[in-house]
């Protein structure tokens, strides 16, 4: 592999167009083959259009976009497999790709010897192949089956073993389609930890459609859509705008610039902070499990989007007597409370919240329609209401956080986005003794029982 020098870009994209020729009949197409210049009655489809961007070394781009937005077809661009109809790929080191499930394994072989074939076309020598085949078959972990032919192989075996092979191929750029998307939970979790680690060493450009992955994975990411570069950025970033794309294509909604700001004092709640909770059993508590979290004030001015039939003017964290929190301690009951005013009568009204991470990456969300699908709940234009989330919030490891909320109507499946803001709150927690993963939940106990005798152990 090559040294890493984050000045030289692994991947150089200039310019980079597809388009392809849709003829009324095949005998057209025949004619523009066989006569140089004939143009008979086509169409000029634009898969990609003028492609811009360089992958630096050392450095993941994530590619997101609709289904035909041109993501696999620029891969594999990149990757050498089709050739542009104009613009150039520039290519530093050795690049590895898996791109669409199945593509460069023969039916007939069997697994060991598709591995074997895939390993020699990326560049590896019949004694670096023998030295590595033990390590891919293990990595793949399809046991007896890679001595059978992969015709009779089911799509999560074929990922296992393309994925595992370019895993050992030693190369310095890997280009990673959807085909993990296929793979069992815990593959696709083995898979994850490898790409974090090759991130240390290499270069990663990685399309998927699962927002966690993107966040949790990549530097920047580029948009893609109908074959056109919208916008590259930080991911959090990208992911917003293409979730507004999708809600404003679907709904005709659009961005919400700012929030009005003649209803934002808050009004002292009366009622409804009743505790969810036994108090006559208390949860695990430690001086060693403090967590300390501060809460920001509400972002007037955060970005957002909606067909203006609300607008969400107030959110807060509120303690069980409803009182406002500038502070949260983790492992604690809180409140999670936003005011919104409707703009016009909604019906089946849905309400919901997510918290993420600084990367972008969803830790907790919920909503009314989920916990409540039974009882549809209006809204009258020109009222205000306040909604409330009780939650026990989690011991957070030290970083930011943010909070969006929303106000749609419908169901869970079809549903008409009327409010969102994306970084309506923030919060950071600045002490806490979460290491492994990105949270923890609060215990109600934990014993220890021996039960060789009979008698009962300690109880923490």
């Amino acid at each position: 592999m090559l040294t890493l020098n984050q000045t030289v870009p692994a991947l150089k994209v200039s310019a980079i167009s597809k388009h392809y020729k849709l003829f009324d009949k095949p005998s057209q197409r025949l004619l523009s083959y066989l006569l140089p210049g004939y143009r008979g009655r086509c169409q000029i489809f634009r898969a990609l259009d003028d492609i811009n961007f360089e992958l630096r070394q050392g450095e993941t781009l994530g590619i997101i976009g609709r289904n035909g937005s041109g993501k696999s077809t620029l891969l594999q661009i990149i990757s050498g497999t089709l050739t542009p109809t104009a613009g150039a790929v520039e290519r530093t080191g050795r690049v590895a790709a898996l791109l669409e499930l199945g593509a460069g394994f023969n039916p007939d072989f069997t697994g060991r010897e598709n591995a074997i074939l895939n390993a020699s076309i990326h560049g590896l020598t019949e004694d670096e192949i023998n030295t590595k085949l033990p390590g891919i078959i293990e990595f793949a972990g399809i046991g007896d089956f890679i001595d059978q032919p992969v015709k009779h192989y089911s799509s999560g075996m074929f990922v296992r073993l393309a994925f595992s092979v370019i895993v050992h191929v030693d190369a310095d750029v890997l280009i990673i389609d959807e085909a993990l998307a296929v793979g069992d939970v815990l593959f696709s979790q083995k898979c994850m930890r490898f790409l974090d680690d090759f991130k240390s060493r290499g270069s990663i450009l990685f399309v998927s459609h699962d927002a966690g992955a993107i966040s949790q994975l990549c530097d920047q990411v580029i948009w893609l859509d109908g074959g056109r570069q919208m916008a590259m950025g930080d991911p959090r970033e990208m992911l917003d705008r293409y979730l507004e794309h999708i809600y404003g294509e679907q709904q005709a909604v659009a961005p919400v610039e700012t929030r009005p700001s003649n209803f934002v004092t808050p009004v002292a709640p009366q009622r409804g902070f009743e505790p969810w909770f036994d108090a006559r059993e208390p949860l695990l508590q430690s001086p060693a499990l403090f967590n300390s979290i501060e809460v920001h004030a509400f972002n007037e001015n955060c970005r957002g989007f909606g067909d203006d039939g609300a607008t969400i003017i107030d959110v807060c964290f509120r303690d069980v007597q409803g009182r406002r929190l500038s502070g949260i301690v983790g492992g604690t009951p809180v409140i999670l409370c936003y005011r919104f005013q409707a703009l016009r009568d909604l019906e089946r009204l849905i309400v919901g919240f997510l918290i993420k991470d600084r990367l972008g990456q969803v830790i907790l969300g919920d909503n009314n329609c989920i916990i409540h699908h039974d009882q549809p709940i209006s809204a009258t234009a020109g009222r205000l209401y306040e909604v409330r989330f009780g939650i026990t919030m989690p011991y957070l490891a030290i970083s930011e956080y943010i909070v969006s909320v929303s106000v749609a109507s419908g169901t869970q499946t079809d549903h008409v986005q009327h409010c969102w803001l994306h970084d309506a709150l923030v919060f950071h927690a600045e002490k806490g003794h979460v290491v492994h993963g990105i949270m923890g939940i609060p215990l109600a106990f934990c014993s220890i029982e021996e039960e060789d005798d009979g008698q009962a152990g300690a109880s923490i």
